[in-house]
């Protein structure tokens, strides 16, 4: 993987002058303290030139596979003339001065199958144990990176190649990149790739938005962006610590909307207010309380709708109508869940648990739909509600799926923004069993009821064989 990102870097540094790969560098070791400071690992045994390389190589591949992602990819790559296409050739040679990369840059067609179509090429021949030793050797020999005495030598003689759009293989390929650019692990400042973002990019391009860029990524993948994400229009990259978190920051609400209230007696169930402000009720050392399995709660009267529009998949809503207390429902969103959806939840509850100052949308999401699953029955029945859709096989690995990301997770029990739900449909849930508790105590409490169902049932069986016996 290390020589397709420097094959990367070879193909956002072609379009500019042979200084500018000094230039990345010196300016990435200007962050060096900074970039340390965001990784609770000390990485001693690197030291700040090692430390702009690795950046570099992260920062560029990521870059370009926004750029392979985006729609305006034509305008970044710019506009040759034939003349241009004809003369354009590219090499990379180096030459070692006091401990700086010197590229000198020649022009050669562009022409090929590009990185994606490589990657892709790579991986197949994984799978199928195509590739040997020799190969390898061969590649690594082709892309060679030898420090000597606080210098970095470059050593590629490869063909700057045009990115081709990928095939049915090459998307899939790309998406196994996009999953694993998701995980808590393996993320970069999102600093470093602004700043190598500003440098390399075009300067008839300074309009295009790096967040909105980077969102490209991530198109596609559930759960989608939130609503109130979409409309604004403050999207800084400054406010991002690395790409889970921006992608966290368009899956979760913008703000917290006010307490909901009860719905009106004949409101549709699309209307009513969402509930997301942490809340406070209870002592903080209480035990936290969740609700009854859905198959529990839908035999004890609860209905269960799909939400059609919310502003996230994390708007849950509790509803009843104040002429029928025996009737209310819990409006959910729809959730499309994936081969891919439980690491991605793994890595979301994983960021939340590190940042204290997120508001655990996600991790409390977990824990409710765990209380919420526990069977296929309760898969199967929202399911048939069209609230989960799944392709992932059997409704058993579904609720697996969400037993298991509710394990061994902490939360902080007032920002438990599904407080009020959970208190409310228990209140129903307790209700209603004691209700019907109630009215069957009374039944049997007059002896007479009793000894005249006694009766009914003892002179019904004779009558009903009599019956069966004339017919016959």
């Amino acid at each position: 993987m290390k020589y397709y990102k420097w094959r990367c870097v070879q193909h956002l540094l072609s379009r500019h002058r042979s200084q500018l790969l000094n230039e990345c560098l010196l300016e990435l070791k200007k962050q060096d303290e900074k970039v340390r400071s965001c990784y609770s690992k000390k990485f001693s045994k690197l030291n700040a030139q090692k430390m702009a390389l690795i950046m570099l190589l992260d920062g560029c591949f990521i870059i370009y596979l926004m750029l392979n992602m985006s729609p305006r990819e034509e305008s970044l790559e710019g506009e040759a003339t034939e003349e241009d296409e004809g003369k354009k050739r590219i090499e990379w040679m180096t030459e070692t001065r006091e401990g700086e990369v010197v590229l000198n840059i020649e022009e050669r067609d562009k022409k090929g199958k590009g990185i994606a179509k490589e990657i892709e090429e790579e991986e197949v021949g994984k799978l199928e144990s195509e590739a040997t030793e020799e190969d390898e050797s061969k590649k690594r020999r082709e892309c060679m990176i030898e420090p000597r005495e606080g210098e970095v030598v470059l050593n590629i003689e490869e063909k700057d190649e045009q990115l081709e759009g990928p095939t049915v293989a090459g998307l899939f390929t790309i998406s196994l990149v996009v999953y694993d650019l998701l995980k808590l692990e393996n993320q970069i400042p999102f600093f470093i790739i602004k700043l190598l973002f500003d440098l390399l990019k075009p300067c008839e391009d300074g309009q295009i938005n790096l967040v909105d860029l980077a969102l490209q990524l991530f198109k596609g993948i559930h759960p989608e962006e939130s609503e109130s994400f979409k409309k604004s229009k403050k999207k800084s990259p400054g406010e991002y610590h690395h790409l889970l978190h921006l992608f966290y920051s368009s899956r979760i609400p913008l703000e917290k909307p006010a307490e909901s209230t009860s719905a009106p007696e004949e409101a549709a169930p699309s209307q009513g207010a969402s509930t997301f402000a942490p809340t406070s009720r209870g002592s903080p050392t209480s035990a936290p309380k969740w609700i009854p399995i859905a198959t529990e709660l839908d035999r004890a009267g609860v209905k269960f709708k799909r939400k059609e529009q919310a502003d996230t998949f994390l708007n849950i809503t509790v509803q009843k109508r104040r002429m029928k207390l025996r009737s209310g429902w819990m409006e959910i969103p729809p959730l499309q869940i994936y081969d891919y959806t439980r690491p991605l939840f793994q890595n979301l509850i994983a960021f939340e648990q590190c940042y204290v100052d997120t508001e655990m949308y996600i991790t409390i999401y977990a824990l409710f739909m765990n209380s919420f699953i526990d069977q296929a029955e309760d898969v199967r029945l929202l399911h048939l509600k069209g609230i989960l859709e799944h392709k992932i096989g059997q409704d058993r690995e579904v609720a697996d799926l969400f037993n298991k990301l509710g394990r061994q997770v902490n939360y902080v029990l007032e920002k438990n923004y599904l407080a009020n739900q959970i208190e409310e449909v228990n209140n129903f849930y307790e209700a209603n069993w004691r209700n019907r508790l109630d009215a069957f105590r009374r039944f049997f409490k007059n002896p007479w009821i009793v000894i005249a169902v006694w009766a009914m049932v003892y002179f019904a069986l004779p009558l009903k064989k009599w019956i069966w016996g004339v017919s016959g």
